[in-house]
């Protein structure tokens, strides 16, 4: 499906680029940091709020909020040490060689197929054991000769 946007809009969000512009430009000039994000937000909303019909300023906020949301950092528990903490905790039940290895899996080692969407995903890791040398064969004790009668 695709989102066919009107003249109006387009002009809408051209506006909105300069706007956006002119505001860093004087900062930029002065030697000072540019407008916040939340400021800029708010300057975007304020711009949405002059859209006609309802259907473009309610695409207009949309594009603003989700400008605004990705100058925000992300989630505190997202970061890639939180997540492989987590990770390992699902091996926490686990003892032994099956510990190590699922947190061998969860650290990145072997493959990894599927996705969450999917319903899963699936790690796998192939540990090649030495194997053990057959014990060698017990030698059968060989019959002792029979003593020769004499004749």
């Amino acid at each position: 499906m695709s989102i066919r946007h009107s003249p109006l809009h387009q002009l809408g969000l051209i506006a909105l680029a300069l706007a956006a512009t002119t505001l860093c430009l004087p900062a930029q000039a002065a030697g000072k940091a540019p407008p916040s994000a939340h400021a800029l937000y708010l300057h975007q909303r304020a711009l949405c709020a002059t859209q006609r019909p309802a259907i473009e300023r309610d695409d207009c906020l949309s594009e603003a909020s989700t400008a605004y949301a990705a100058t925000q950092p992300s989630l505190p528990g997202d970061d890639a040490a939180s997540l492989l903490r987590n990770r390992l905790l699902r091996c926490e039940p686990l003892r032994g060689d099956e510990q190590r290895d699922c947190q061998a899996r969860m650290r990145g080692e072997g493959t990894q197929s599927g996705s969450v969407a999917s319903g899963g995903i699936y790690r796998e890791l192939v540990t090649i054991v030495p194997g053990v040398a057959p014990p060698a064969p017990i030698a059968k004790p060989e019959p002792e000769p029979e003593p020769v009668k004499p004749q």
